[in-house]
């Protein structure tokens, strides 16, 4: 009589998958936890129009500081940008340097990242979708939906890259910016 402990296996050439399978399904059970996704919802310029209560501001990065918050729980970053021209109209805001809240950045060590938070570059010349944080900062409508990169087009023309903007020219986002303004004022809206 054979003893239980000392059996033949009746292992069949599926287990090595079995197991496998268990250890990932383990090992995604242990990192779930720290893993996280946003989703964001494609904005069309029309709709970061309306967001836009501030106004749409090409201009060129100036600077950006990183620091933590006071409770030291998150980096901002402040981003200053210089405004070259409001695509709204209004040119009260033309000349100044404005300021952009942004989540995230580096403080020694220590990066901080947020999905969907837009990313500046000193030098370079964006147009920026602008609102409000609750307590009176800027920031950019939509995230990353609302910050553009201004480079030459191919006929010359200054073409906007990343953000909703992708594609267009200086321009055609000009005209939709103004087209939407006025459709909202005619409707009795205040901006």
């Amino acid at each position: 009589m054979t003893s239980p402990r000392f059996a033949a296996s009746t292992a069949t050439p599926h287990e090595p998958r079995a197991i496998a399978a268990a250890a990932l399904s383990v090992l995604l059970s242990l990192i779930a936890p720290v893993a996280t996704a946003s989703t964001f919802i494609k904005l069309e310029i029309a709709d970061l129009v309306r967001e836009a209560e501030r106004g749409v501001f090409a201009g060129q990065v100036l600077s950006m500081k990183s620091a933590w918050n006071t409770e030291k729980s998150m980096i901002w970053t402040e981003v200053s940008v210089l405004v070259r021209e409001d695509l709204t109209g209004p040119a009260k805001d033309v000349g100044r340097t404005l300021v952009f809240r942004v989540p995230g950045g580096r403080v020694a060590d220590r990066e901080v990242t947020m999905a969907g938070a837009p990313r500046f570059e000193v030098g370079e010349p964006v147009v920026v979708f602008a609102t409000t944080w609750p307590d009176g900062s800027l920031m950019v409508a939509g995230y990353f939906q609302g910050l553009s990169f201004v480079r030459p087009g191919p006929r010359g023309q200054p073409v906007l890259v990343e953000g909703r903007a992708d594609g267009m020219t200086v321009d055609s986002l000009r005209e939709a910016v103004r087209a939407e303004r006025a459709r909202l004022l005619s409707e009795g809206g205040s901006r």
